[in-house]
């Protein structure tokens, strides 16, 4: 199966996610710590579902071991600066300054993957980024809120440790490998913050559970296939930018599901550069 199916599969899945966030995160008493976990464990459980179709196999940790010491601090890290975001800014906005991520995937896979920075690759990169940024443009001076600012930290972060699972992946299985990447987050947080547990509760209610549910479902979907499409492709500086086009599929989301309805006309014309983008990386 090509590649490109798996991207597809794993932008429409993420392309849900903000949503499912956003919903719980803006609620009263949500934390981001215990978010993390939840959403973490949840997801490794999934994860492990899945892999039981080819056997869960656990990982080198004695060649492999910097590797996924670096992946657990960026991990715990970018999670909690995420749902910090969303607990502060709209899910579309969050969205739009975590695409940022592509562009730190794309420089890191040049320099630690041995990828080739074709022309033609960094022309669509950089329309994708141009549409990215006339998505997020407004009429009002730009500024940076705390919850802007977690977001585009979580974009660092996320971004680097999408090199560093690419890398890992060029000897482990996604399925696997999506398993461990969650739990050891989670294993990290419950030995920082015992105290996290008694903020559980707060999932105790149906209308809380099932959101994180959801999303942990579809972020664990969403992150095997895309690691499936990088084992088939071995080319995370295109696979990476493509998959940033799930940014557009969650603010027109948003707009219909949270009513987050404003600069639609921005958006859509980012919408339009960003699939000339595509177009050229393919």
């Amino acid at each position: 199966m090509d590649w490109q199916l798996f991207l597809l599969m794993s932008i429409l899945f993420t392309s849900f996610n903000g949503l499912l966030h956003r919903t719980v995160m803006k609620r009263q008493n949500a934390n981001p710590i215990t978010q993390t976990i939840v959403f973490a464990t949840l997801g490794s459980m999934f994860a492990f579902l899945v892999s039981l179709y080819k056997g869960f196999h656990f990982p080198n940790f004695t060649t492999l071991f910097p590797n996924f010491f670096l992946l657990t601090i960026l991990l715990t890290l970018a999670p909690f600066c995420l749902f910090r975001a969303y607990n502060l800014t709209k899910a579309s906005e969050v969205g739009i300054l975590l695409s940022s991520q592509r562009l730190w995937t794309v420089l890191a896979s040049f320099v630690f993957l041995g990828e080739i920075a074709t022309p033609k690759k960094i022309l669509g990169t950089l329309f994708i980024l141009l549409g990215v940024g006339v998505v997020s443009w407004k009429k009002h001076r730009i500024r940076f809120t705390q919850g802007e600012l977690f977001a585009l930290l979580a974009a660092l972060l996320y971004g680097l440790s999408f090199v560093n699972a690419f890398y890992i992946l060029q000897s482990y299985d996604a399925p696997s490998f999506e398993v461990v990447s969650n739990l050891l987050p989670v294993m990290t947080l419950l030995l920082l913050f015992p105290q996290a547990i008694k903020k559980m509760n707060f999932y105790r209610n149906p209308r809380n559970f099932l959101p994180v549910s959801l999303a942990a479902l579809f972020d664990a979907l969403a992150a095997i296939c895309l690691y499936i499409a990088y084992q088939y492709g071995r080319n995370a500086s295109q696979i990476s930018p493509l998959s940033s086009t799930s940014l557009i599929f969650t603010v027109f989301l948003a707009a219909i599901f949270l009513r987050e309805r404003d600069n639609l006309l921005n958006k859509l014309t980012g919408a339009i550069i960003t699939v000339f983008g595509v177009i050229l990386l393919l």
